[in-house]
């Protein structure tokens, strides 16, 4: 799992509910405004250099460009002899550093699929999705390394305050994922890990 520069970019405005002091999973229905030190966004993705347009990808896309273009271009760098996408990052958890105001936090790529969506087979470049058994196996592997590497930065930075994690309920279900699928998925790798899990579920 590796790191890119830290990115300066413009802050975006949006508030946090207080945290718990214990792993604390709830469905909300709108985005923060404020950001903690350390927040982390989640976003499942694929290998073909594409966040989606709408939802939370959108909403990254739009606010953080060039984090975008960091993901586009550590897909880039994950192609075969005939330049198309390889497979090599499918269950990775690639960790995007964001300067955000004074403070730091972090979009978390988790390469669940090859492709996304459905197949068009008349274009290399449109594979659709992986299969759910693949996909759910891919975003269990990633959350191992995100669930490690949040411990780790805890660890590292022990007087901020507990981290709080925002993923997007439209997110997994375009990748076929349930919302109880989630729930477990985030419950059973984070469950040793002190932090506030938001998963939205309304509008972003």
């Amino acid at each position: 799992m590796g790191t890119i520069d830290t990115i300066e970019m413009t802050p975006i405005h949006r508030t946090m509910a207080k945290s718990a002091p214990t792993l604390d999973l709830q469905f909300v229905n709108t985005m923060v405004d404020d950001l903690p030190a350390h927040a982390v966004f989640v976003l499942l993705t694929n290998c073909q250099g594409e966040w989606p347009n709408e939802g939370l990808g959108g909403y990254l896309q739009e606010t953080y460009p060039l984090a975008y273009q960091q993901y586009r271009n550590l897909c880039m760098q994950h192609v075969d002899d005939y330049n198309r996408p390889n497979k090599d990052l499918l269950g990775v958890c690639h960790m995007i550093p964001v300067k955000h105001n004074d403070t730091l936090i972090y979009i978390a790529c988790l390469f669940c699929s090859y492709g996304d969506g459905r197949r068009n087979w008349f274009l290399s470049s449109k594979p659709g999705r992986d299969g759910k058994a693949e996909i759910r196996s891919n975003t269990d592997i990633a959350l191992v390394q995100l669930s490690q590497f949040m411990a780790e930065d805890c660890k590292c930075s022990p007087d901020l305050p507990k981290p709080v994690v925002y993923s997007e309920m439209h997110n997994a279900e375009n990748f076929q994922l349930r919302r109880y699928e989630i729930e477990g998925l985030v419950k059973r790798n984070f469950r040793d890990v002190v932090c506030t899990w938001n998963i939205l579920d309304g509008q972003v």
